[in-house]
């Protein structure tokens, strides 16, 4: 009868070990899910955070580019040499000299714009 025990003994299941070891295996895949979506919220909100202040350039860049168109315009509209000479020709005067003078004028314009 010795013999029966000792064999008994040595088969039981260390029940409290394995509930332990199965409350620790939780306890650690929920920290490890928990982080997960932690450090998932974290990289979108950074991401958000980069593609705003690229937003926010690119709006800049654009008004400035249009700031400056609008004073391109401002300036050859008070221009008032160049003005003449535009009217002149969209008045439908057909002299060359004009139209070539206008061209050289837009042309070295062009050649001179600042580039971005």
């Amino acid at each position: 009868m010795n013999n029966v025990t000792s064999q008994s003994k040595a088969v039981s299941i260390p029940y409290r070990l394995i509930l332990v070891f199965l409350i620790l295996s939780f306890s650690i895949g929920t920290a490890g899910c928990l982080f997960y979506v932690y450090q998932k919220d974290q990289i979108k909100e950074a991401i958000r955070n980069e593609l705003s202040a690229i937003a926010d350039l690119k709006v800049k860049q654009i008004t400035d580019w249009r700031t400056e168109r609008i004073e391109d315009a401002d300036v050859i509209i008070k221009n008032s040499l160049i003005s003449h000479r535009i009217n002149e020709f969209l008045q439908g005067s057909h002299v060359p000299e004009v139209r070539k003078e206008l061209v050289d004028w837009m042309k070295s314009l062009q050649k001179h714009q600042r580039r971005v």
